[in-house]
């Protein structure tokens, strides 16, 4: 027997036990180094913030606004890893003022974070507006 046929001989024989090995081997060690870099294989958690609302106006076009309610409670989702690391400020929830006119109105709280966070939802999604002529006394 040359040693062709020999090698072919090893590589062949027991073939199903050694695939079944080479599996089990790399699903081993990929569980391993997930657990090491601190990945979660799909686990996804939840976290509430209150974060103040903020308004988002025109430079040049000064009015005085109340909100209410002034903040809303955010619920976020991600990694665990992202979600203990993420701070409060990394997140904004805000009302667009930019094309509103004076008066009262409804307006949806729009909530802007970091890539890797979805934002599920804020509580209240809306606040109640009033805006009037004048000096803004609310956030920016």
């Amino acid at each position: 027997m040359n040693w062709r046929s020999r090698l072919k001989n090893i590589l062949v024989r027991d073939l199903g036990l050694k695939l079944l090995a080479f599996f089990v081997a790399a699903v081993v060690w990929f569980y391993f180094f997930a657990a090491r870099e601190g990945m979660t294989l799909g686990r996804v958690v939840d976290r509430t913030l209150t974060l103040p609302v903020k308004i988002l106006a025109r430079a040049d076009r000064p009015v005085r606004v109340n909100l209410s309610p002034s903040v809303v409670v955010v619920t976020v989702s991600g990694s665990p890893r992202e979600i203990e690391a993420l701070h409060p400020s990394a997140l904004s929830a805000f009302v667009d003022l930019t094309e509103t006119a004076e008066g009262r109105h409804t307006k949806l709280v729009r909530v802007e974070g970091p890539e890797e966070i979805k934002v599920v939802g804020s509580d209240p999604p809306t606040v109640s507006v009033s805006i009037a002529a004048g000096m803004s006394t609310g956030p920016r």
